[in-house]
């Protein structure tokens, strides 16, 4: 059987990744090395970290996050403001709109919008630089987590790639509300197929994306929940 061609997108903050190195190389050797063939990706930010091994990667890009900010700002900030009780508890939204001491709205509305879309922004950037066809299944991750190899990840992976649905995404860490009113999904792990991540980068502009759930009202309360919406 032909083995199968995985590309792999690490996605979001860099933080602790340079140290776990040798455990991230060891847990994916381990995870793929005797089935399936596999490629790295990544996306972070400026000002985060060098990546030390970044000579395994295909390809890393690097992003201003003032991108997001620079072309929703032109277009409809307000919409793309989500209100949390952590933000209305906060001492910058009491000085801006209790005690009055505070005018300076423009940079608070940018650190909300710029940190609210981080990881759905970054995954993005990611996907758009996995070449369309390629790869027969494709890994959203994030640096600062690791793999770990089973022989049930494996087989759920194969399935998932053999299977008829068309597109399509398995997700790990799935976890609803004790009254499943409220969904949460975890943005650790994302598996694509091939026509789940052509659908997913038809619009590679994120930023008008993100824009136009905003105008339609589609945006959900935080970073998480943006995945189901």
């Amino acid at each position: 059987m032909k083995r199968p061609k995985i590309a792999i997108c690490f996605t979001g903050q860099v933080r602790d990744y340079n140290s776990n190195i040798s455990i991230s190389n060891h847990n994916f050797k381990k995870a793929f090395e005797d089935w399936a063939d596999i490629d790295f990706f990544g996306h972070t930010w400026t000002g985060q970290p060098q990546i030390d091994d970044s000579d395994k990667f295909t390809h890393i890009k690097i992003t201003s996050q003032d991108k997001l900010w620079n072309y929703v700002k032109r277009r409809d900030p307000f919409s793309a403001m989500c209100m949390t009780n952590l933000m209305r508890d906060s001492k910058k939204f009491q000085d801006l709109f209790v005690n009055e001491t505070d005018n300076n709205i423009r940079e608070w509305m940018k650190e909300i919008i710029t940190g609210c879309y981080a990881q759905l922004n970054s995954s993005w950037e990611c996907f758009s630089i996995v070449p369309q066809g390629e790869y027969d299944a494709i890994i959203k991750f994030r640096w600062d987590i690791q793999i770990l190899a089973s022989q049930t990840f494996q087989q759920e992976l194969l399935n998932f790639i053999n299977s008829s649905l068309d597109p399509s995404v398995l997700s790990f860490g799935y976890e609803a509300s004790a009254d499943s009113s409220a969904k949460f999904i975890q943005d650790l792990v994302f598996i694509f197929n091939q026509s789940g991540h052509n659908k997913l980068i038809e619009k590679l502009n994120i930023e008008r994306q993100i824009n136009d759930m905003g105008t339609k009202r589609l945006l959900g309360e935080n970073s998480h929940k943006l995945w189901e919406d």
